[in-house]
């Protein structure tokens, strides 16, 4: 009984878990509601790393490992966040290292663990590194309005 129970717990909890990646409409016209869906199987989520540091606006990367289901539980509200809260104001991109091309990438910015959160300045080319502890949407929700009037300034 116990079993059936905690199966059925499991199955609740993973079903919303599949549903916090369904990114809102009104995303750029590249990202269909099919690749977003099947995220799992897919290298990136959000704007592309190349076009959102081209863009004005700072932007949250993320690295995670879609074979890791932990790191995809605590980044599913944290990138509905972003997109709902901060729209405007910052672009997010999430960078499956599950992909050889993203693990690669993630050297480069020193990920010891997974998931790990940068903002990156697309106007100084700089980045800064969030600390896990930030990682919930209350938390990171301050940390991104602080560094959002910083760079305003």
């Amino acid at each position: 009984m116990k079993k059936i129970f905690l199966s059925i717990i499991l199955c609740l909890f993973m079903s919303q878990t599949v549903k916090a990646f369904e990114i809102p409409s009104g995303l750029p016209a590249d990202i269909s509601q099919q690749e977003i869906n099947s995220y799992l199987n897919k290298s990136q989520l959000g704007m592309p790393y190349w076009q959102a540091l081209n863009q004005d606006l700072p932007f949250l990367l993320i690295f995670a490992n879609s074979n890791h289901l932990f790191s995809l539980v605590r980044l599913a509200p944290i990138g509905q966040m972003v997109y709902e809260e901060f729209k405007g104001k910052y672009n997010f991109c999430i960078l499956n290292t599950r992909y050889k091309e993203n693990e690669d990438f993630a050297k480069l910015f020193n990920v010891e663990e997974e998931p790990a959160l940068f903002i990156i300045n697309t106007k100084t080319k700089t980045y800064t590194f969030v600390d896990k502890k930030y990682y919930n949407k209350r938390k990171l929700r301050n940390i991104l309005n602080i560094y959002s009037s910083q760079t305003e300034q």
